[in-house]
């Protein structure tokens, strides 16, 4: 099976900076996950607009927001939030 390319967007690169050196390699984890199987690893926004913007947690206080481009295999990540 084909792994999806992660991408982190400019936002996402600088709030994923700024964790610290646990919640980044927990970061790294889910974002590794996410190449394998975006669909699985994520649920659905609750916006409920489009199905492909999605989120994911990591660790005990992060959430990542992306969106999973099927046609390109490429899962965009546009936030990287950390509550710790």
């Amino acid at each position: 099976m084909n792994e999806y390319h992660v991408i982190l967007g400019e936002q996402a690169q600088q709030e994923a900076l700024g964790l610290p050196s646990a919640a980044f390699k927990e970061l790294t984890d889910r974002l590794t996950t996410l190449s394998h199987a975006p669909w699985s690893n994520t649920r659905p926004d609750e916006s409920g607009h489009d199905p492909a913007m999605r989120w994911a947690l990591f660790g005990d206080w992060g959430m990542v927001h992306c969106y999973v481009d099927d046609r390109m295999r490429v899962v965009r990540v546009h936030r990287v939030t950390w509550a710790g």
